[in-house]
């Protein structure tokens, strides 16, 4: 399944159960980060990102490549190499928001804490910032 329909997928799956009885908040959580993951992933492959001299630059040679720990680095390394396209800055403050959506992911996938609707649902409307700016690239 191609990396963006995964991404719309994940958004569209939270969106689906927000006025649902359902209470799978903690099994949604990470899904978020996911569609971030996912859209930023495929828009660096798409572009023939150089992730192994990337990862070499920084001296992350033992990263796998597109890894949770490396991705956002090497979206913003490749964002500064548009040339010619102008980015709107401001609006790039939002990838800030993504270590918690990272966050929100692994308390989701790795811990007993209780995940409430309230929080996915603000995380999402992170990750449709994120990807909004994403699209704004225009690559």
């Amino acid at each position: 399944m191609p990396l963006n329909l995964k991404s719309d997928q994940n958004i569209s799956l939270v969106d689906y159960f927000e006025n649902k009885d359902k209470d799978l908040w903690g099994a949604l959580g990470g899904r978020p980060y996911y569609s971030v993951f996912q859209k930023i992933k495929k828009l660096l492959i798409d572009n023939n990102f150089d992730y192994k001299a990337f990862l070499k630059k920084y001296n992350k040679e033992t990263e796998r490549d597109y890894s949770h720990g490396t991705i956002i680095p090497a979206f913003t390394n490749f964002i500064t190499k548009l040339n010619g396209k102008k980015i709107d800055f401001a609006q790039m403050k939002c990838l800030n928001d993504v270590d918690s959506l990272y966050n929100l992911r692994l308390k989701s996938d790795y811990t007993d804490i209780n995940i409430t609707k309230t929080e996915v649902i603000q995380k999402v409307k992170k990750a449709k910032e994120v990807i909004s700016f994403i699209k704004t690239l225009g690559v």
